[in-house]
């Protein structure tokens, strides 16, 4: 299911933004699948069965990755430093040391860069993301707005989050697909409800150069 991007044979369009895709081989699809339930949990997770669902655009956002890579071989959780591997999205990945969120008061508040100065996404690394969730056990995110290169997402409604209304209970909420490719300037917000602390994580996928995922800090 392609949600936020259309895939289009070779390219994808995300929003305004078109991206050249290098498809995987045969071998690299293979790799793929083996290691995809292993990286996202057990087969009843809401997490693995979003990132199921939407495999398809997950797997073509991962093909523009490395077509902006220079179609380096795709070598899963293995991969030599100028081969392309991928995982699950880390705080340091983003330059954060954690998924923590102090809230000192309700409304918008910058997470990811701001309007005015925007993150850099490292030249080695892109990130497919579908969604949020809460390790909290009182969520307080309420939306998310992004702005990826040229694109600017609609502000997305997410409160339903605080529900868990899902068989396993858990806070998770699904949004338009978000492409940030190697070395664009991104700039995502959340809005919450309440004051407080929260922990809120992306959920998808970073697909990059061995150099960058192996590393343990940044």
């Amino acid at each position: 299911m392609s949600v936020g991007v259309i895939i289009k044979g070779d390219v994808i369009e995300f929003g305004i933004e078109t991206y050249k895709r290098a498809r995987l081989t045969d071998e690299e699809r293979k790799i793929l699948e083996a290691e995809f339930a292993t990286l996202f949990n057990v087969d009843d997770s809401m997490e693995k069965k979003m990132l199921k669902a939407r495999l398809d655009t997950i797997i073509a956002g991962l093909e523009a990755v490395k077509f902006a890579l220079d179609n380096k071989p795709f070598r899963g959780v293995l991969p030599a430093d100028t081969e392309i591997g991928w995982g699950r999205i880390r705080p340091e990945h983003l330059g954060k040391s954690n998924w923590k969120v102090s809230i000192a008061s309700a409304g918008w508040t910058d997470w990811l860069g701001t309007w005015t100065s925007p993150y850099t996404v490292h030249e080695d690394v892109g990130f497919i993301v579908i969604g949020f969730k809460s390790y909290s056990a009182s969520p307080k995110l309420a939306a998310v707005h992004a702005k990826i290169g040229r694109q600017e997402m609609v502000p997305i409604d997410v409160r339903f989050i605080k529900a868990k209304d899902n068989p396993n209970n858990v806070a998770v909420a699904s949004i338009p697909t978000l492409i940030l490719m190697p070395k664009v300037e991104a700039s995502i917000r959340l809005q919450f409800d309440e004051t407080g602390e929260d922990e809120v994580e992306p959920i998808g996928v970073a697909v990059g150069l061995g150099r960058f995922l192996k590393k343990e800090t940044y």
